[in-house]
């Protein structure tokens, strides 16, 4: 038994020599690491890559929202996805409304956490297909008109359809 303990005594004593020396070497290191890595490229490529990966390049569209006044058109900038102009136009409109249109007393009567599902434009015809959240929107009828308007605005005289839950509204 007592070289069984000497044994443990041994190797505890190395473990706490070896963590003494880890925290030496991390605390006169350490600081010209940080300072090598601030001030390095390390940083300046990930600025890089969250300029252009997380925040995107951006493009406006004109979204038709409510004054006191009526519908009035108003340019909103969202974020360019993946996606096509056609969807990035009813995704601005969808999202959030923006602290400078609401500035402007610009309100949009489509509910908070509206989906577009899909979206199929022909010649005459646009085929607009929204979750059920568009249900709870506070005037059914204003915001069907903001689509219209919206997509009107930028593809012309279009009949549109919003379709919730495979019925046309």
């Amino acid at each position: 038994m007592p070289d069984r303990e000497k044994n443990i005594r041994a190797f505890i004593a190395g473990l706490i020599l070896y963590a003494a020396f880890l925290a030496a070497l991390i605390f006169s290191l350490g600081p010209r690491i940080k300072a090598n890595f601030i001030d390095g490229e390390y940083i300046s490529a990930l600025r890089t890559y969250k300029d252009i990966m997380l925040e995107g390049e951006q493009e406006s569209f004109n979204i038709a929202l409510f004054s006191m006044d009526g519908i009035v058109m108003a340019e909103k900038t969202v974020k360019k996805g993946f996606s096509d102009d056609e969807h990035l136009l009813l995704e601005a409109l969808l999202g959030k409304n923006s602290r400078e249109n609401i500035g402007k007393g610009l309100i949009s009567y489509i509910a908070d956490g509206t989906k577009l599902l899909g979206l199929s434009i022909t010649e005459d015809v646009a085929y607009v297909e929204l979750s059920e959240e568009f249900l709870n929107s506070a005037d059914i009828t204003k915001a069907k008109q903001q689509i219209e308007e919206t997509l009107r605005a930028s593809y012309g005289d279009l009949r549109v359809a919003v379709i919730v839950d495979d019925e046309i509204i």
